[in-house]
Order: structure tokens, then C-alpha cells, then sequence
């Protein structure tokens, strides 16, 4: 069973939340689905998801992006709002009836909600961990390489934000490349190769490890530094 944060505090000192944005957003969407016309439901949508993020819930202190599930890692900033709202609109009626079982799979809604996070998160100097690199089968490994998120990266919402590549592999040089020319972007080696740093020329202050315990050395040796 999922236990409430406040349980894990009994093990460990610093326990916080880490939102992601996909499920934040679907979960709004399912909401509007009952209640939201289509003529209002882009801006009901748009503001109800800011206001979830903006300013950040209690104990958040960063944001996940599981776009390479969803539409890949090719995100594309964009001002073109009325395309967006196009495909909210479709998307909301398709839901009306079913409500469970779907996932958020366009990439202009995609697209729009990591870019809002990606914002947000700069304003209120907190990372955004995207996931990237290897994943469960439905993932498509060729839209997970972090080298698509160039366009995103190039862009002003992303200068002020730290972003976070986790796993990774097999993309461990194609990581530690972005993190050499990117000041805002860290690498995660905790599913990749240790050489990283030196394989990718990632600058060592900017390679982390996550910290999933997935093995004995991982679950031990943290639950010691802690």
C-alpha cells in the first residue's frame, strides 16, 4: 500500500514530495471532463493546472516529467495556444465517457504542461527531474534520448531552472554532453555507467545519483549517510 509522507519521517530526516506534472494534469482533465464546457474548457484547464503547481503545494520541492512515455522528449515551446486548445477541447470530450484507463498522450497538451512546469519552477528555484534514457516496454527508447530536449533547453523558460536527466542509459554520453554545454542541466548516473562523468565530460558538480534502492549497496550505503 502507498503510505502518507509523513510515515517516512520515522526513518528518515528529510522527507518532501515531487510532483509530476503529466498525472497532475490528467487528473485535471478528467476533473473538467464533468464539469467544464467546451467553449471555456482550455482556459478552466490552464488556470486550474497553474494554480496547482503556482505557487508550489505543501512540501513539493520539485517537479517529474514522464514525457518520454507520453509523446517523446522532443518538447517544443510554443505560443501557438489556439492549437492547444483545439486538442484540450477533443481530448476532454473523448474522456467524458470513460474518465479511467486513459493517459495524456498528446504532445501539444504534453508539451504545454512540462513547458508551464519548466517555468513555474524556474520562478520558484526548484528542479525538474525528466525522465530519460532506459524505462518499463511501453517506452519508446529512440524518444527517451535527452538529446531531443535541445529545443526546450534553447529556450528562455529554461535558462533560470535546473533540470534533472534521470537514468539515462544508454544515453550516458549524449547526458553528460548536454550537461557540458548547458549550465542548468544535471545527469543522474544512478542506472548508468559510473564512468560517466568522464565518458560523457559531464562537469563532476552537476552528476547525481538517484537514490531508488534498487540494490543492496545503494539501499545500505544511503540509509548510512542519512
Amino acid at each position: 500500500p502507498t503510505l502518507p509522507i509523513s510515515s517516512h519521517k520515522d526513518i528518515t530526516k528529510n522527507v518532501a514530495r515531487i510532483l509530476r506534472l503529466e498525472s497532475t494534469a490528467e487528473d485535471i482533465l478528467t476533473s473538467l471532463a464533468s464539469t467544464s464546457t467546451s467553449s471555456t474548457v482550455f482556459k478552466d484547464f490552464t488556470t486550474a493546472f497553474r494554480s496547482a503547481i503556482d505557487p508550489l503545494p505543501e512540501n513539493v520541492v520539485g517537479f517529474k516529467s514522464i514525457a518520454a512515455y507520453r509523446s517523446g522528449l522532443n518538447i517544443v515551446p510554443s505560443s501557438d495556444f489556439a492549437s492547444v486548445s483545439r486538442v484540450v477541447a477533443k481530448l476532454v470530450e473523448e474522456i467524458r465517457g470513460k474518465k479511467e484507463g486513459w493517459r495524456l498522450v498528446e504532445k501539444e497538451v504534453v508539451d504545454y504542461v512540462v513547458c508551464v512546469g519548466v517555468e513555474v519552477a524556474g520562478k520558484w528555484g526548484v528542479p525538474v527531474q525528466v525522465h530519460t534514457g532506459v524505462g518499463d516496454k511501453d517506452l519508446d527508447l529512440l524518444q527517451a534520448n535527452p538529446l531531443l530536449l535541445r529545443n526546450l533547453l534553447n529556450h528562455p523558460i529554461s535558462a533560470k531552472t535546473k533540470i534533472v536527466l534521470l537514468h539515462v542509459y544508454p544515453y550516458a554520453r549524449e547526458a553528460g554532453y548536454l550537461a557540458s554545454v548547458y549550465d542548468q542541466v544535471y545527469v543522474d548516473f544512478g542506472e548508468a555507467d559510473l564512468i560517466l562523468s568522464s565518458d560523457g565530460k559531464a562537469p563532476f558538480l552537476q552528476v547525481l545519483m538517484a537514490s531508488f534502492t534498487k540494490f543492496w549497496l545503494k539501499k545500505f550505503g544511503l540509509a548510512h549517510i542519512d
